[in-house]
């Protein structure tokens, strides 16, 4: 039962890392489209310094 537990654990994990690869992308994507920090935090529900993180993490802000 144990190995189960943690098997689902690891995916749900992994799929977590999956979603934040795939939102960083679609950010760096609109950032280099310019678009506006807040309309970025609108659409991707993230903060807008998690976006200039992200943007200064690739050299695009």
């Amino acid at each position: 039962m144990r190995f189960e537990v943690e098997k689902i654990r690891y995916r749900k994990e992994g799929f977590a890392a999956g979603r934040a690869e795939a939102i960083a992308e679609i950010v760096l994507g609109m950032l280099e489209d310019n678009w506006s920090l807040e309309l970025i935090s609108k659409y991707t529900k993230l903060t807008v310094e998690q976006i200039i993180e992200i943007g200064r993490t690739h050299r695009l802000i």
